[in-house]
């Protein structure tokens, strides 16, 4: 959907010299929607923020294995606060509403709380079951 409005404000605007009044706002807000969502199957493929550095630094071993526990609910934790930052941010802007499409804010704003805390349960999964990225 978002490559489609793209693809669509493009063409009205050097075809037909005329874009539609939305033509800014709802992409940003497609996009915004698209990457947080897009966060959850990143953290259960463990394929974010994860330069493969812990395997070339530390041996295998119990220290590894405890080092990628951790960094397992760091992660978590980094989820969780910008789930709840994100809460209050989406609560903050249900009073105001978008300039071009007339929606709460709040529905571009709670695209953070949602990709977050599902990003949380995600990484938390598997070390409940016992498993260790």
């Amino acid at each position: 959907m978002f490559t489609a409005t793209v693809v669509y404000v493009a063409l009205g605007r050097y075809l037909f010299g005329k874009v539609p009044y939305w033509s800014e706002e709802l992409p940003r807000s497609l996009l915004v929607w698209t990457i947080f969502i897009g966060l959850v199957p990143a953290t259960i493929r463990a394929s974010h923020l994860n330069a493969g550095l812990l395997p070339l630094l530390v041996k295998e071993g119990r220290l590894r294995s405890g080092l990628a526990t951790l960094a397992q609910l760091l992660t978590s934790l980094f989820f969780a606060i910008l789930a709840w930052t994100g809460w209050q941010l989406t609560v903050a802007g249900s009073e105001s509403v978008t300039t071009a499409l007339q929606i709460p804010n709040a529905v571009v704003y709670a695209a953070l709380p949602i990709g977050c805390a599902l990003s949380c349960v995600a990484n938390l999964l598997p070390l409940l079951k016992g498993h260790v990225r």
